[in-house]
């Protein structure tokens, strides 16, 4: 007798897992589903940084190529999907401090950038990577600056 497929939604097995639906956007070939999953992930735990990284990286890659989804091009880069990617990005960094590939996209999305950044309050090494981190109160507060430093 041949097995049978659910005709359920893969995410009916753990819909509250925010780990399981961050996964299955991971493991999906198509990125409008992979954008749906990676954002039920962040509604389960706002703070979940593998699903914050994923899904920025998938902005940031849409902005580059100037598509607001894989299906519509824009003429121009989206720079509201920048914006949200960089913001992610951000995030991901904040909520995991250790997770050295959420510095090298935010790293590589700002080199990518024109726009200058402030000079860093506090200077802390990753990866070769210099993170430089402006906290406090203020416009920018809690946000994240990396610049290569080489010796």
């Amino acid at each position: 007798m041949q097995e049978q497929h659910s005709a359920e939604p893969r995410h009916q097995l753990y819909p509250r897992h925010a780990s399981a639906m961050n996964n299955l956007g991971t493991l999906t070939r198509h990125p409008e589903e992979a954008e749906r999953y990676y954002r039920k992930a962040l509604e389960i735990n706002p703070q979940h940084n593998r699903a914050l990284f994923n899904l920025g990286n998938l902005l940031k890659l849409w902005a580059a190529t100037g598509r607001t989804s894989m299906k519509r091009v824009c003429v121009r880069p989206s720079q509201g999907k920048e914006e949200e990617a960089e913001q992610l990005l951000k995030d991901s960094i904040l909520f995991g401090p250790h997770f050295a590939d959420a510095y090298s996209s935010l790293a590589s999305l700002f080199a990518e950038q024109v726009k200058p950044h402030p000079p860093p309050a506090q200077h802390h090494i990753y990866s070769g990577v210099a993170a430089d981190t402006v906290l406090g109160f203020g416009p920018n507060a809690h946000k994240f600056y990396i610049q290569p430093r080489h010796r």
